[in-house]
C-alpha cells in the first residue's frame, strides 16, 4: 500500500499544475492530500479519494468531494468532482486565480483542462463564466461554451489599470477645471 501512496502523489502532483503561470515554489512543496476515504484498484490503474476531499501544494488548495486519477489509458486523466470543486492558487505575479465547477478534469498528455457545470474562472476581478470552460495550458487558449444554443457565456473584465494612471492628472498637466479658468483670463 506505500507504494500506492507514492504512487498517488506522483500522480496528483502531474493533476495539479492548473495553471501556467503558477507561483514558482509550488510545485517543489509537498502535495498534502486528505479525504474521508482513500481506494486504489492497482489493476485497473485508478486510484480515488472521496468525501471532503482537500488538496494543497504550495499556494495551490483544491477543495472537491471527490477526486479520481485513471492511469488505465495512454494517458492519465484526473477527475475531480464536486458542488462545486474549488480552486484557487496564487500566480507568480503576486495574483490570486480561483476556478470552480461541478468537474474539473486534466488530461496530462494534451495539457488539457475541462471545467463542466456551472464553470468560473477568476483573475485580478475580470471573470468569465460558462456551462464549460475549456483551457489548453500549452497554448494558453481558453473557451467557453454555453449549456445550448439559448444559452449565454459572461465575461467580465476589469478596467485597465493602466488607463486609469493616463486619466490622472500629473503636475505638468493642468485639471480640466484649470484648463478653463486659464481660457476666461483668471
Amino acid at each position: 500500500m506505500n507504494s500506492l501512496k507514492i504512487l498517488s502523489n506522483a500522480l496528483l502532483l502531474l493533476c495539479l499544475p492548473f495553471v501556467a503561470t503558477a507561483a514558482d515554489g509550488d510545485f517543489d512543496k509537498k502535495i498534502s492530500v486528505t479525504a474521508s476515504r482513500n481506494y486504489a484498484d492497482g489493476i485497473k490503474k485508478i486510484l480515488v479519494y472521496e468525501r471532503d476531499v482537500q488538496i494543497s501544494q504550495g499556494t495551490l488548495s483544491l477543495s472537491a468531494d471527490r477526486v479520481e486519477i485513471n492511469a488505465s489509458q495512454n494517458e492519465r486523466v484526473f477527475t475531480a468532482t464536486g458542488h462545486p470543486v474549488q480552486l484557487r492558487q496564487k500566480l507568480n505575479d503576486g495574483t490570486w486565480i480561483k476556478a470552480q465547477a461541478n468537474e474539473i478534469k486534466y488530461f496530462e498528455n494534451k495539457r488539457l483542462v475541462i471545467m463542466k457545470g456551472d464553470a468560473q474562472i477568476e483573475q485580478n476581478g475580470s471573470i468569465a463564466k460558462g456551462d464549460t470552460i475549456q483551457y489548453d495550458l500549452q497554448a494558453q487558449r481558453l473557451m467557453a461554451t454555453a449549456k445550448d444554443s439559448n444559452g449565454r457565456v459572461t465575461t467580465i473584465f476589469e478596467p485597465s489599470k493602466i488607463k486609469d494612471e493616463a486619466k490622472k492628472p500629473t503636475d505638468s498637466q493642468p485639471t480640466p477645471s484649470e484648463g478653463k479658468k486659464d481660457k476666461g483670463g483668471n
